[in-house]
């Protein structure tokens, strides 16, 4: 089974509302990129009838802005260029949380398991691509899949007989700390 990139969020807490919020907005966006403020009136403020009241008074009341967790190095889906994070799901990030007026901030320059870490400690509220695993969902919250990532064998062209997740029996095999396929790979 191929995992599938996922947005995220820790529960419980508000945040729940926002991982929500992402899923609606994530479909709007795609039937409206035309205007990637159509959600906000002309005063700047959330249309009436995009969100519920409960989100409408969540976004007013909520003080700080959401912290993104950005990797360095993840093209084309989460990377920074130029001090900025970018990337797909970074800027699909930015585009919905304009469509509701949610400030929105990103932190990087951290690895990825850092980056984990500091999720945990609710030091970021948002990782806007993850790996769906058992284990993680154990601490968070994913919305629907917006795109799918499949995981693949890359192997040296003098090493025609590696095939498969079983051919790598006994072999060394080199995985980013803390990314999903890590875990999958060490069950098969």
């Amino acid at each position: 089974m191929v995992p599938e990139s996922r947005m995220v969020q820790i529960r419980p807490g508000p945040f729940v509302r926002v991982s929500f919020l992402m899923v609606c907005l994530t479909l709007c966006l795609f039937y409206n990129q035309t205007n990637v403020y159509a959600a906000l009136d002309e005063k700047g403020e959330v249309a009436a009838g995009t969100l519920t009241p409960e989100e409408s008074a969540w976004i007013k009341q909520h003080s700080g802005p959401i912290i993104a967790g950005a990797e360095m190095d993840w093209p084309p889906f989460d990377y920074v260029q130029n001090t900025r994070a970018t990337g797909y799901s970074n800027e699909l990030l930015r585009l919905a949380a304009g469509k509701v007026g949610l400030p929105m901030e990103f932190v990087s320059g951290y690895t990825w398991t850092e980056l984990l870490d500091k999720f945990k400690r609710r030091e970021v509220d948002i990782l806007p691509a993850v790996y769906k695993t058992p284990e993680r969902e154990d601490s968070m919250v994913f919305t629907q899949g917006y795109i799918t990532n499949p995981s693949v064998l890359v192997t040296h062209e003098e090493s025609p007989g590696l095939q498969t997740l079983e051919d790598l029996a006994g072999k060394k095999v080199a995985i980013v700390e803390s990314f999903a396929t890590a875990q999958l790979m060490q069950e098969r």
